[in-house]
């Protein structure tokens, strides 16, 4: 889920960004993805996860990665049969070991920006929450950031038939202004058909 925080202060440092639970406890979350104020000589505010495999429920809070209020951020909670982990855009700040199957319970809702008894409200703003049924790679994780923050591959290939040839591959970002790369490939001869009425061109996106 991508999440933006417009305050981490009083009952806010403990919102949920997603949670199935039927209530605060510990042991009554099945699954939660949230934030929680840390101190450690000072106050920070990280992602945490709780996680029910059978009748146990364990809270993993990230090791690294302080959130800051009006910042876009895409956090992950992964569980792979041997261990719970956080993800925060894409990098590991978290991890346990854990086993065993994850508890299910259909009368337990799930929400997003709130706890399902009403407590822990989410202030600020959530976006494109998933559920993955099943368990994401780290590169997956990776790529799945980068490719929801904008971040996109080109290249260009050109083929007349008899023999292709590749440019390299380019990264850019897409956002306000569009800076696209330039390429130019002279051999083999470029068979697209240009017109005055229409353009053909092979593409794969």
């Amino acid at each position: 889920a991508w999440f933006k925080a417009d305050s981490f202060s009083g009952l806010s440092d403990d919102g949920r960004i997603i949670s199935k639970s039927n209530s605060s406890a510990e042991d009554d979350h099945y699954w939660m993805l949230s934030t929680v104020e840390v101190t450690d000589g000072i106050k920070y505010t990280r992602l945490r996860a709780r996680l029910k495999t059978g009748v146990e429920t364990d809270t993993l809070i990230a090791t690294s990665g302080n959130l800051e209020i009006n910042k876009w951020y895409h956090g992950v909670l992964l569980y792979n049969g041997t261990a719970l982990k956080l993800y925060l855009n894409g990098q590991n700040v978290g991890s346990m070991l854990r086993t065993g199957l994850v508890s299910v319970n259909d009368n337990i809702p799930v929400t997003i920006g709130i706890n399902p008894n009403g407590l822990h409200e989410w202030y600020g703003l959530i976006d494109e929450v998933a559920i993955w049924n099943k368990s994401l790679t780290d590169q997956e994780i990776f790529d799945l950031y980068y490719l929801s923050a904008q971040k996109y591959y080109w290249k260009g290939e050109v083929n007349d038939q008899t023999s292709s040839v590749e440019s390299k591959t380019y990264q850019f970002d897409l956002g306000f202004s569009y800076n696209f790369p330039k390429v130019n490939i002279n051999i083999p001869v470029d068979k697209s058909i240009i017109n005055t009425t229409n353009v053909i061109i092979n593409a794969t996106v």
